[in-house]
């Protein structure tokens, strides 16, 4: 592999997602995974599944009962590099 290459994969994030409850039935898969920029949020991320999605995917992941000081917590959250959301056993 060369330099470049290295440096170009290094800049990118490939993310593991899994959906649950009713979210496999508005996506069309239990399982994605998404390519986005290192430095990215969780809430770049969101954001990417909601445009791809629209919105029967948008008003079940931002319903609910949680803050929306809560939820601007959450969604700045930057992934460092090399994180996993979750593991397999």
């Amino acid at each position: 592999m060369t330099e470049q290459a290295v440096a170009a994969e290094a800049d990118v994030l490939a993310v593991d997602v899994r959906f649950m409850g009713d979210l496999p039935a508005v996506v069309g898969r239990r399982k994605l995974q998404v390519e986005l920029p290192a430095g990215c949020t969780v809430g770049d991320l969101l954001a990417s599944l909601s445009e791809r999605y629209g919105e029967a995917f948008s008003s079940r992941v931002f319903a609910g009962p949680c803050s929306s000081a809560a939820r601007t917590s959450w969604t700045k959250t930057v992934w460092p590099r090399n994180w996993e959301m979750a593991r397999s056993r």
